[in-house]
Parts: structure tokens; sequence; C-alpha cells
């Protein structure tokens, strides 16, 4: 069934014409303008709204614990330091 349609797309005579519609110059701007502008909207307010810009990263304040203290606690016990 499928060998025959393609014999009978094939057979089919098609009419070859210009295409009549055509865009000015003046319009290929414009639309070129404005899709500009809709990607910087689109992707300044991609990334101002994204949530890796909205996290924070971890500050260290007076309470927190040193360098040394954080890396004695994430050691196991048999290579704590004697």
């Amino acid at each position: 069934m499928f060998l025959l349609s393609l014999l009978v797309l094939g057979a089919h005579q098609q009419k070859h014409r210009q295409d009549t519609f055509q865009l000015s110059s003046l319009t290929w701007l414009s639309f070129s303008i404005w899709l500009l502008i809709g990607f910087v909207v689109y992707f300044v307010y991609g990334i101002w709204h994204s949530k890796e810009n909205q996290r924070e990263l971890p500050r260290l304040t007076a309470t927190d614990s040193g360098l040394e203290e954080m890396v004695q606690a994430l050691q196991p016990l048999s290579q704590a330091p004697a």
C-alpha cells in the first residue's frame, strides 16, 4: 500500500508557480528588531528570576566554627590528630 501511494504521488503532475507573497525589507528589519528585543527581555528576565541567581552562598559568622574544627569534625575518628 505504501509503495502504491509513492507511485501515485510520483506520477502526479505538480504545478510550478512563483509565490507572490513577499515581505519588504522594512518588514524584515522591523521583525528582526522586535525579535531581538524579545530575546533580550526573555533572557534578562530569566537570568534575573532564576533560582540559581536567588541562591545565597553560605556565609561565615562569628558563631561558626573555624576551618580546622570543621575539618576535624569531618575526618573519621581513626584519622583524627592526636
